[in-house]
């Protein structure tokens, strides 16, 4: 069998740690993720945490039980794991002789990238005037300021969301003009934090924890920006286990810790084409879940 000049077991992790670095937003979402393995079709119960509430002791309560009352609104829905999805890397006989760390490095890069993209861009493709309701605000990006952001924080008041784990997502652009450049937020005494002025970001703002993307999904609405709690939609995500592990040369399968976001690496060889064939396989499903809790804006 041919051999690659880089070991598997250190470039899926670096292809981990690629794909780690780009998952706080997966956080904004419920989600149950487990390195368990699963099969294409299978549905998952992914719980909806709704809110804890405080009552006046009495010993009387729950008859003479105060201390075992129930408390916490916790309600579940059914994910099915429908979407399965493979970033593919060919590497030939040459590649591999000429490979070198820095090279692997490289495809590693690449394949997280292409990793997290197809699994974000799938999750918010349900993001929708059709699955959340009317549009708030349509205005073009150089115009906002935070007035629309308020807007956004009203509408998830009037109807009465999560205020827990709120998440605004918005492009850089937004992030640079109505947040970074408005001296409220750049000053990093009001501010609160140094994150503004050392770092150029801010990572939270009227009650959001802020995601700034490169790249909203227009989703046939000109979506531009949008704001939610984690309950608006849910997101389960499994293993999907090779049934027979003897053909192929390389096989690994990666977690993150943090998020338990996870998925498999595996590697073949194919002496006709004189290739190796690598694949990250991931299998994972997502549904809109309480729709009053996600409020859109869309450009013109």
């Amino acid at each position: 069998m041919s051999t690659i000049n880089f070991d598997d077991k250190i470039f899926s992790r670096e292809i981990l740690n690629q794909v780690t670095k780009r998952l706080a937003p997966l956080r904004a979402f419920a989600r149950d993720f487990s390195s368990d393995a699963k099969n294409v079709g299978d549905a998952i119960a992914v719980p909806l945490i709704g809110a804890a509430t405080a009552t006046t002791f009495s010993q009387a309560d729950n008859s003479g039980n105060p201390y075992e009352q129930t408390g916490g609104n916790v309600s579940a829905i059914t994910v099915t794991l429908n979407e399965n999805h493979i970033v593919p890397v060919d590497i030939t006989d040459l590649q591999s002789l000429n490979s070198s760390p820095a090279r692997a490095e490289v495809f590693a890069v690449q394949a997280g990238s292409a990793l997290f993209n197809r699994v974000f861009g799938r999750i918010t493709s349900l993001i929708t005037s059709v699955n959340f309701g009317a549009i708030v605000t349509t205005l073009a990006t150089a115009s906002w300021t935070l007035t629309q952001i308020r807007a956004l924080k009203l509408v998830l008041e009037q109807r009465d969301a999560s205020v827990d784990r709120r998440s605004l997502f918005i492009p850089v652009e937004i992030e640079d003009t109505a947040l970074l450049g408005n001296t409220a937020f750049n000053a990093a005494l009001n501010y609160g934090g140094t994150e503004a002025i050392r770092e150029g970001r801010v990572p939270r703002a009227m009650g959001f924890d802020v995601y700034a993307l490169n790249q909203i999904p227009l989703n046939g609405i000109s979506l531009i920006a949008w704001a939610q709690s984690p309950d608006a939609i849910a997101v389960a995500m499994r293993l999907k286990r090779p049934q027979d592990l003897s053909m192929l040369a390389g096989y690994e399968e990666l977690t993150d810790p943090a998020t338990g976001f996870t998925f498999t690496y595996r590697r073949h060889y194919n002496p006709g084409s004189g290739k190796h064939h690598i694949n990250l396989e991931m299998l994972f499903g997502m549904t809109q879940a309480i729709t009053l809790n996600l409020a859109l804006a869309t450009k013109p």
